[in-house]
Formats: structure tokens, sequence, C-alpha cells
């Protein structure tokens, strides 16, 4: 639909109107007519990324009916995949102070939008509302969580965090993460087993185990025979140290051949619920991921301070423009005198879709001055066993910082302006990892390779004395 058939239609249905002896009526027939009409065209022309002429017609609609919640809504939402979240955010305050406390979507857009922008006191006011419109709505519990898990560990962010199986964003290959296929055991519930079986199950991303499977030890003392499922990169890296009995590994992260038999059964990423923990003090931070014991690769110098770098993650991640970066902005680590870089990423090119359209993160990775180790990494072990012999990793949010982490290496975590909620708001440092250190992106990534850089200097001189 254009904007001329929706003028010609408004002109036949007043006229029809006016014909007939109905004035008044003609008027507000022909605005709501037009209302809605302009609310259709503004969203057809979202949903075809013609976002300045989406704005246009949406401002238009607003001239006739200004206290439409629902236009202002859909203003927020075409600022917001324009990833504008000021703009955004202007538009969401009026949907709130129209709808007058009687429609769930503004609220929670609010949320969203105030999330973006790292407003997080005020993004959980806003979620509570909603959810006092939409008690059970999974989006806005499961959000609400994982604001509660950022700020907080709190016994309600982690039952909220279990929404995370409901909401809408479990869809196609997503949904394929976070479900195994074929699991009919109960669920455990954190009791004592002995003498029965307990099947934990991997969920969501290699990093996201990783970062759970710090409890796996805790659960072993509770009962007998712990059986853990894993993703197959992992197979190698996963195992005794983790008090596991039983390792069982999924060929292809989606279906098991056979759905193994347990008494019980949990997700690894519940875990922290079923054990109750709600204190930074319960945190196990000790290295619990170890290298396989190999020489020293050939590749490092042992006169130069050897760092290893990741610069992108998974493509497919939702908020991969937020925290992948170009190789060419890590160019100011190769002009440090005595630091050997080392690139650890394996990965796919050319196919990111970001809001500016397909771009390819690994342009430019043949000429840059560093040594690629992404056809000598096959699974988690090669990787660990490169961390291991390290000084320090550099990386944007991936599985590689968990796994460096877990293992007690130095990780400098680079973190864009939207991050996970395990990130948390303290400025450098993790409770989840006390070998951690984060640089947080402000503006520009070129300014927060500044700070590393800065920083990286003022370490390597005071090495030297």
């Amino acid at each position: 639909m254009n904007l001329d058939s929706i003028l010609s239609f408004m002109y036949e249905e007043s006229t029809h109107l006016q014909n007939n002896g109905y004035c008044s009526e003609a008027v507000y027939t022909s605005e709501q007519l037009a209302v809605q009409s302009l609310n259709t065209l503004g969203l057809t022309y979202c949903s075809n990324k013609l976002f300045d002429k989406s704005i246009q017609v949406f401002e238009s609609a607003v001239k006739i009916d200004e206290g439409n919640w629902l236009l202002w809504s859909n203003i927020a939402h075409v600022y917001s995949v324009q990833n504008k979240p000021q703009q955004a955010l202007d538009a969401a305050l009026r949907s709130v102070e129209y709808c007058n406390g009687t429609a769930f979507d503004p609220y929670y857009n609010c949320g969203v939008i105030l999330t973006c922008l790292n407003k997080i006191e005020e993004a959980i006011k806003l979620y509570r509302i909603a959810l006092q419109i939409r008690p059970n709505d999974p989006n806005a519990n499961y959000n609400l969580g994982l604001l509660l898990l950022r700020t907080q560990l709190c016994r309600e962010g982690w039952e909220k965090y279990e929404y995370r199986f409901e909401t809408s964003k479990l869809t196609g290959k997503f949904k394929e993460r976070f479900y195994p296929v074929g699991l009919v055991q109960p669920d455990w519930d954190g009791r004592k087993f002995k003498n029965k079986s307990l099947l934990v199950y991997s969920e969501q991303g290699l990093g996201d185990f990783i970062f759970f499977s710090r409890f796996l030890p805790m659960v072993k003392k509770l009962g007998g025979k712990l059986m853990v499922e894993i993703q197959e990169p992992l197979k190698n890296i996963v195992g005794p140290n983790l008090k596991i009995d039983e390792l069982i590994v999924r060929p292809n992260n989606i279906d098991w051949p056979e759905a193994p038999e347990s008494d019980y059964c949990a997700s690894v990423c519940s875990l922290p619920r079923i054990l109750k923990i709600y204190s930074e003090k319960q945190i196990p931070t000790e290295p619990y991921i170890f290298a396989p014991k190999k020489p020293r690769p050939k590749e490092f110098s042992k006169k130069k301070f050897n760092i290893g770098i990741c610069w992108c993650g998974n493509p497919d991640h939702p908020r991969d423009c937020q925290r992948s970066m170009f190789i060419e902005q890590f160019k100011p680590l190769t002009e440090i005198k005595n630091v050997e870089l080392f690139g650890l990423l394996k990965g796919v090119e050319g196919k990111r879709c970001w809001p500016t359209g397909i771009v390819n993160t690994f342009e430019g990775i043949e000429n840059f001055p560093m040594t690629n180790l992404a056809n000598k990494i096959n699974d988690y072990s090669d990787l660990a066993h490169y961390i291991n012999h390290l000084d320090l990793v550099i990386t944007v949010d991936t599985g590689l910082a968990h796994l460096a982490a877990a293992m007690g290496k130095e990780v400098w975590l680079i973190l864009g302006t939207e991050f996970d909620w395990r990130w948390g708001d303290d400025e450098f440092k993790t409770m989840w990892y006390p070998t951690m250190k984060l640089f947080r992106r402000k503006d520009t990534w070129e300014n927060v390779m500044i700070k590393i850089v800065n920083e990286l200097t003022t370490f390597l001189s005071s090495q030297k004395h």
C-alpha cells in the first residue's frame, strides 16, 4: 500500500458518508482511516529498511492523532532498529504517557530501550510495571531476570532466568541451542541423589557451558553418578577435573541419536538456581579448566610478550554487531615494542548481518602483522593448549574469553555498549573471573583500544624495572 492508494481510499470512504448525510462521521472516519493506513505504511517502510520514510509517515500520523500510544510505540521501534536508542526512548516515553497504564507493550518496550542505554534501575522499574499488566509474559520476566542477575545475585533473578525456555527468541537454530531432544527424566531439585544418576545437559553456546560448569563439582558432592552432556568441540577439555563420571558428546548441537538414561536431569545453566547461589562468596573462582600437557608451541617467542587476540564472535549471535570488531582496530597493538600477536580465531568470512548491511570482520586478516593460529586450532583442547602458553589474552566477548578465564589466564575483555548480564556494572572487574579485566566501550572502539595500549605499555614498562 502506497500513499496515493491510501488517500484514494480515504476520499472514497469520506465521500460516501458525506453523500449519505453523515458529515461529522465522515471527518472522524477519514481521520481514523488515515491513521490506520499511515500506521500500516510506516510499518511496511520499516520492514523494507526504508527507515527515514517510515519515520516521516509515523510523524504524519501523530499529527492527526497525537495521543495514539501505538504510533509512538512504532516510532520507538523504528529508532531502535536504527540503533538510535535516545530517540527511541523519547518516543517510547510518549507511548507510556498516552497508554495511561492500560497497555503492556509501551512499558515493555521502554524497559528494552532503557537497558540498551544502561539505565538499569529504570529498566527494572518499567519491566515490573509491564508485569503488573501481564504477569506471565515470558519475555518481560526473562529480561527482568537478566537485569536482576546483572545487579545482584538473588533468588528472583535465577527464578526469572528460567523463563528463557519460553521466550519468543527461541525460534529456529536458537531454540535448538537451548533444548536437547528426547529428555523425559524428571528435573533435579537440588536434593542429594546417592545411588542415583543425574544428567546435566549443555545449553546455549560453548562459552555458556564453560561459565556454568564451575558448579559441577558442587553437584557431584550431593550424589552418585554425574553424567554430563556436552557439545563436540569441548569433548577433549571437559572431564575429570570437573568430577564428571560419564561424558556424553552431542554430535551435532541439535539432536541426540538416543537420549541417555538417568534418574534426573538438569540444564547446566540452571545449576546456580538449583544450588541456591545467592551471594558472591558462594561462587567458585579457582581455575577449573586445564590445558593438555604439551610442550610450548614453537611459534611463541621466548624474548617477547606473547598476546593472543580475538576480535569477533559467532556471527549468528543476536548482539554480534555490539561485541564484534574488525581486525584493523587491533592495529595499535602492533606498534608496541617487544609484543608478539597471535590470532586465535576461526570463523565464517563475510556473513555478518549488521544494521549497516553484510560486513566482513575477517577482511584484512591476511596482511595483519600477527601469527594466525586458526589452521592449527581444531577444538577447544587445541585452543586451551595455545592459551596456556600465552602471556595475555585480549578478546571480545566470546567462548574463548570464558575458556581463558576458566583456566586462570589473565584476560582483558573488550565489551560493547550492550553487554551480557554476567559482566555486571563494575568498571573493571567481574565477580565471576578474578583474572579478568574489563575494558568497556563508552563511545568508539578506537578509544577502547587507546586505553588498552596505554595499560599494556605501562605494564610492560613496569616489567623492565
